[in-house]
């Protein structure tokens, strides 16, 4: 296991050394410009699962149980190799208010939401932002790993 790291008390965790990266599932990693993952869910068990499947992808992850735990870390994120994987249902913030904050500062990152919501609620909580890239819970790895690379 790669090395773990700790900020200030917000459950980020990080691991970058990813057992199983040389053989890579279709669709994955391999196959994108993406090279980290930044996982916002407050459901610890979809949290883990989803952690689990990004590092055996070979994707270096940041996990959070909330949007104020993610906005209260300092990590470096660069647009370009960086993918939000966001729950819009999120009890303090809600994944598109995190998404509009975002944009606002400059930080535009792509993001996959993942959602248990209708599509009447879907489009009402992503009204204007642009393209949003949805999966409704319950979704498999292939459907994210294809949206993961379609963001690249």
């Amino acid at each position: 296991m790669g090395p773990r790291s700790h900020c200030g008390g917000c459950a980020l965790a990080r691991d970058s050394g990813s057992p199983g990266a040389d053989n890579l599932p279709p669709g994955s990693r391999a196959l994108s410009t993406i090279h980290k993952l930044i996982i916002i869910e407050d459901d610890a068990s979809m949290r883990r699962s989803l952690t689990r499947w990004a590092k055996v992808s070979g994707y270096e992850v940041f996990a959070f149980a909330s949007a104020s735990a993610f906005l209260a870390c300092d990590i470096h994120i660069h647009t370009k190799d960086a993918c939000l994987i966001l729950d819009l249902g999120l009890p303090d913030i809600g994944g598109a208010e995190l998404t509009r904050r975002l944009i606002a500062a400059g930080k535009d990152l792509p993001t996959v939401f993942i959602t248990g919501f209708t599509e009447a609620e879907i489009a009402l909580a992503l009204a204007g932002i642009d393209a949003p890239h949805v999966l409704r819970k319950p979704f498999d790895t292939a459907s994210l790993a294809a949206e993961i690379v379609a963001l690249a």
